[in-house]
């Protein structure tokens, strides 16, 4: 997003800050208060790690090219070998066989997919070794 600057407008304040408050896309600020409220009541663990809301979901496309689109549904804290396990289930290849690329990065498995900002809806690249 480009901002522009307009010389005759006010300067917020001290108390004011320049960046309009967070909005999620797809729900605006009742999405981002029940988010918070979920952060601050939830108390489910999983081996001492906070588990993420359902809604926090996200659904990643992986092409390899050849035809075969895979579509995966996972957590933003999933590591990017547990995305290889998903897309192994659904094309039959082992997950060790296949690497995941966006331009010329490679990714690693031990890293979470938050990590690389992988987000909802984004297209990855599939190849094979």
């Amino acid at each position: 997003m480009v901002r522009t600057c307009n010389l005759n407008a006010r300067r917020p304040s001290a108390s004011q800050s320049f960046f309009p408050s967070p909005v999620l896309s797809g729900g605006g600020r009742e999405v981002y208060d029940m988010a918070t409220k979920y952060e601050n009541t939830n108390q489910q663990t999983f081996s001492g790690w906070k588990l993420p809301p359902p809604w926090m979901m996200i659904e990643i496309t992986c092409n390899d090219r050849l035809g075969k689109k895979v579509r995966v549904k996972c957590n933003p804290t999933d590591k990017v070998g547990d995305l290889k396990k998903l897309i192994a289930a659904q094309t039959g290849t082992p997950p060790d066989r296949i690497i995941l690329k966006k331009w010329y990065t490679i990714f690693k498995d031990h890293i979470t997919l938050r990590d690389y900002e992988i987000n909802d809806g984004m297209n990855l690249e599939l190849y094979y070794q």
